[in-house]
């Protein structure tokens, strides 16, 4: 999560392709998360990174979507 003040800065981008090259150097096969269903922005920003929903998941919050993204 990126602070409001510093939305829009390409900072999120940035941490993800951080943990995606760290991921891809550890030989990772995948990265997995989860996303509220009801956050469209952050399910746009994910959806943009080339990560897929591969199912949904309910927790006490409500429904997530799984994504994965291959390495």
């Amino acid at each position: 999560m990126v602070h409001p003040q510093h939305e829009g800065k390409g900072i999120a981008k940035l941490l993800v392709r951080y943990v995606e090259e760290l991921a891809k150097n550890r030989q990772y096969e995948a990265i997995r998360l989860d996303v509220f269903v009801k956050n469209p922005r952050a399910v746009d920003f994910y959806n943009k990174l080339g990560y897929k929903v591969t199912g949904k998941v309910i927790f006490r919050k409500g429904e997530f979507f799984c994504y994965e993204k291959l390495i």
